[in-house]
């Protein structure tokens, strides 16, 4: 795993200070046994509460950050031990370096937040794949569908087999050809590392998929072209949670106060101060033969 300088150094300094304490040391091995010693969901997923332990003081983000570089060896005998190049190894763990440099940019020092090691955690134990543009991890579906009258596509049923898609920021920008290919990898790179998966839909729960992007939004911007391509069968009314978290990072108590430095960001201000909720929505992409296509 490639790190800058500056990340390596204060890993390396956040270790040394905890190895000086047995304290701190065995709070640190306690916790990293509950996070990655095989205390799993029957969904695969790994413990829900990632509950800091008092003990690590201020060094709890750091802790989270050596945990995952911990991890990493064992990630490693994963990839070659299935055959995975070493390309997708390094494309997946660049969200933690960019995690690492958010957490500087916000509280200036390195680290790793609990909201940030609960998708990073999916990464480090090999669940989680970045192939292109988009990430991808293997799910059961489960949900029931009411499909449309005029629909020709097949719609996954409860327990298929299904690709999870997580966008992560850019670069490249959200646009088709990236999009696209980036679906057809995921469907050649789990076909390859995962045959006995058989891959009936893509599924998105995001802000990316509200409905009400479509009032915000001109047809021909890559968000709603993003969103068009998923078949919406839930929202959820969160009161903007989910779009103050990662389309704004932030919540102020007054709307008037949101940044507003894009287009989008502008005109999501503007609906959210007129009263409005950008709630997420969850959406299904049934695999098909026009999807495998090239140029589709």
């Amino acid at each position: 795993m490639a790190l800058g300088k500056d990340i390596t150094g204060a890993l390396l300094k956040s270790a040394g200070f905890i190895r000086k304490s047995v304290e701190m040391t065995n709070c640190f091995l306690q916790w990293r046994r509950l996070i990655f010693g095989g205390g799993e969901a029957q969904n695969g997923k790994p413990p829900e509460s990632e509950t800091a332990p008092s003990g690590l003081g201020g060094h709890t983000d750091m802790a989270r950050a050596l945990m995952l570089a911990g991890a990493l060896p064992e990630l490693e005998e994963r990839y070659n031990a299935l055959g995975i190049g070493r390309d997708v190894l390094s494309d997946s763990l660049f969200h933690f370096a960019a995690c690492m440099d958010d957490h500087y940019s916000e509280y200036g020092e390195y680290g790793i937040t609990e909201r940030s090691m609960k998708w990073l955690i999916y990464t480090f134990t090999g669940r989680l794949f970045r192939l292109g543009r988009l990430q991808f991890m293997h799910a059961r579906f489960d949900a029931e569908i009411q499909e449309p009258d005029d629909s020709s596509r097949r719609f996954p049923m409860s327990g298929d087999d299904i690709l999870d898609v997580h966008i992560p920021a850019g670069p490249p920008p959200l646009a088709p050809g990236p999009v696209h290919e980036s679906y057809r990898a995921a469907l050649r790179f789990y076909g390859r590392f995962f045959p006995e998966l058989q891959i009936t839909s893509f599924h998105c729960y995001s802000w990316l998929l509200s409905p009400v992007l479509k009032k915000l939004l001109p047809p021909e911007s890559n968000i709603i072209k993003f969103l068009t391509g998923y078949y919406i069968f839930e929202t959820e009314e969160d009161g903007n949670r989910n779009v103050f978290k990662h389309l704004f990072r932030v919540h102020p108590d007054d709307p008037a106060d949101l940044p507003d430095s894009t287009s989008l960001l502008k005109a999501a201000k503007r609906y959210i101060i007129a009263g409005g909720c950008i709630y997420p929505g969850r959406g299904v992409l049934p695999v098909s033969k026009n999807l495998l296509m090239e140029g589709y």
